[in-house]
């Protein structure tokens, strides 16, 4: 069955394709993360270094829990100083009314 066909049916529709290409993100990350452990770890410092790209990891994420928590991410509340659209005709430079935005001056004809 298409997805067009299934979302008629009320059956949730679901991509597989993304999902194989999400694992095979996963596995390639997964694979190069590997690699670039063991020549840093096989190396002078690497373990030493390995040690402080984790703290500095950790770090990192508990200073990111700490900021979201603090600061909302939410819009600000209150008097933003911002100042509702004019409903109001705006005179145009024959003294005249001009027409809204979205609307044809001659009343819905077409012409502007």
């Amino acid at each position: 069955m298409s997805d067009v066909t299934r979302a008629k049916h009320g059956r949730p529709v679901h991509h597989w394709r993304r999902d194989v290409v999400e694992l095979a993100a996963l596995f390639t990350a997964v694979a190069v993360a590997d690699v670039v452990a063991g020549l840093v770890g096989h190396g002078p410092q690497g373990p030493r270094l390995l040690v402080i790209s984790a703290a500095a990891l950790v770090a990192t994420a508990g200073f990111h829990v700490w900021w979201s928590r603090r600061h909302s991410h939410a819009p600000p509340t209150g008097d933003t100083d911002a100042r509702p659209p004019s409903t109001e005709a705006q005179a145009g430079p024959s003294g005249l009314p001009t027409a809204s935005p979205g609307r044809a001056p001659c009343g819905g004809c077409g012409r502007r």
